[in-house]
């Protein structure tokens, strides 16, 4: 699997030569016959036409590097991704817990879009079921269990005293069970800090979830993504498909949300811009905070020779410079790994979300470091 920390890599790379990104579907019914080899070679045929003699002969040997790796490592997982560039040792290769798209590129930077949108909607859940005496701590990660592990605490005071009365014994309880959900809440912490996750979950009867809920850190409440009723014995399984559900709505309404914003903020002078042209500007002027982008969304395109500039469609000449423009595969693409390099951040977006940006914005849209006014 491609870690987070591999990830940072891939988009801070700056290598010398063209990175070839493969992502191949790899689902149960291709793996005995490993078709999906056949469908690597195919689409990468289909670029390598594309490309002139001199590209072509960079790409060979990528190409042979990831095909022997294919014939001899054993399918597993769901899908496949590898980016090679042997000039700049890079070398990123894996076979993936979730589903991709077939897709194959030959370009100056690592093709990320794709393996963003796998982390951004997979990402690392904390996931802790509590009652009144026992605890369980899971982590979700590109949907599958990383973690199970449960403890208990002894919350029974009648052994402790005799001659209490009904209510005396109620508050010792009382007690015994809040210092139960600090303990939890302790374990949480020691958990994120090892395993460091991006949302919590808070599952259990309600009582004990609001009760846990009610001594979390400001930085544990802060990832609150949801709450489940749930017994603490539920199995692994169905714990892991319940959170998905609460996973899945949390992302969409993180996601209307950021759309909205960008809406909002386009104001002439505002800190926010949509539109395909518009955007790739924004990109331009190194002004993007986030690049906000509808799922699926791909674009032919040119970049100028000269000054960089990215414009979609078949711009003969640069609109800033007048310089010669080459053309590009998929100029969304381009802007992706741009804003990457510049330290901005990407938001791949789904649903209602990313079917406003689409009807309003042509599909992207950006947050900016500084008002529209300020773009050259």
């Amino acid at each position: 699997m491609i870690t987070a920390e591999q990830l940072e890599q891939l988009k801070a790379f700056d290598g010398a030569a063209p990175v070839l990104s493969v992502y191949l579907n790899v689902p149960p019914s291709l793996q005995p016959e490993r078709a999906y080899i056949a469908t690597f070679k195919t689409l990468a045929q289909e670029v390598r036409a594309g490309l002139g003699a001199p590209r072509q002969e960079l790409m060979a040997p990528e190409v042979e590097a990831v095909g022997a790796w294919l014939e001899r490592e054993a399918p597993e997982g769901q899908g496949f991704v590898a980016f090679s560039c042997q000039p700049a040792g890079l070398w990123q290769i894996a076979f993936l817990p979730v589903a991709v798209k077939d897709h194959v590129a030959f370009e100056e930077a690592p093709h990320l879009t794709p393996l963003l949108d796998i982390f951004d909607e997979y990402e690392r859940y904390g996931v802790v079921i509590v009652d009144q005496e026992q605890a369980r701590l899971l982590t979700v990660h590109l949907g599958q269990v990383e973690g199970d592990q449960r403890f208990r605490d002894d919350v029974d005071v009648t052994d402790e005293h005799t001659g209490w009365d009904e209510g005396k014994y109620e508050r010792q309880h009382d007690d015994h069970v809040h210092r139960h959900f600090k303990h939890v809440a302790q374990r949480l912490e020691v958990l994120h800090r090892r395993r460091p996750f991006d949302r919590l979950i808070v599952g259990g009867p309600q009582a004990a979830a609001t009760g846990l809920q009610s001594v979390l850190s400001g930085p544990l409440a802060e990832r609150l993504a949801g709450t489940f009723n749930v017994d603490i014995d539920m199995p692994a399984s169905e714990v892991l498909a319940r959170t998905l559900v609460v996973a899945e709505q949390a992302e969409r309404e993180g996601e209307t949300q950021i759309v909205a914003r960008l809406f909002d903020l386009a104001a002439p002078d505002g800190r926010a811009i949509h539109g395909v042209s518009n955007t790739l500007r924004a990109v331009w002027n190194a002004a993007v905070q986030t690049l906000v982008v509808a799922e699926g969304v791909s674009l032919p395109g040119g970049e100028c020779t000269n000054c960089g500039r990215l414009e979609a469609g078949n711009a003969v000449a640069c609109p800033s410079c007048h310089g010669a423009t080459r053309p590009v595969g998929d100029v969304v693409s381009w802007a992706v790994d741009r804003t990457l390099q510049q330290a901005g951040d990407v938001e791949i977006v789904h649903g209602d979300a990313a079917t406003r940006l689409l009807e309003e914005g042509e599909g992207m849209g950006a947050l900016l470091r500084f008002g529209q006014d300020r773009l050259a």
